[in-house]
């Protein structure tokens, strides 16, 4: 395996975070100035994407020389070893909570490691998708 990479969040999610918090809080701030209002209207999306990118910055997925490691925000980093990868599938989860595009990495021991590959740059996913076809 090459030297080990890292993948972020990729930028469009960044972007679409923005969209989501940036149409309502520009909405807030027309509203401010056309009629003395509260801020709140303002400082709510804006917080919100604030709390956004933290939660993007976390996202890492790293290619190991020896294996894959994955965290998040809500997730501890956790290291699986390429040689004991018995299965790469995507998965679909329904829920309140569970994002809408995962990766499940079984191990031979029986760990499993989600991956939310929702955020990461395609290229990234690839990779991750193409370890399937090195499996052991």
């Amino acid at each position: 395996m090459a030297d080990p990479q890292t993948y972020r969040a990729a930028p469009s999610a960044y972007v679409v975070f923005g969209v989501m918090c940036g149409v309502p809080g520009l909405l807030g701030v027309w509203a401010a100035l056309v009629s003395p209002m509260s801020w709140g209207p303002v400082l709510i999306p804006a917080g919100a994407y604030v709390f956004a990118c933290v939660w993007l910055s976390r996202y890492r997925l790293t290619f190991l020389t020896d294996g894959l490691s994955y965290g998040s925000l809500f997730t501890p980093e956790r290291v699986i070893s390429y040689k004991s990868i018995e299965s790469i599938e995507p998965i679909l989860m329904t829920g309140r909570y569970a994002p809408p595009q995962r990766v499940l990495v079984k191990s031979k021991t029986g760990e499993e490691l989600q991956i939310n590959t929702k955020v990461f740059p395609r290229e990234a996913v690839q990779r991750l998708v193409a370890l399937k076809t090195h499996e052991a």
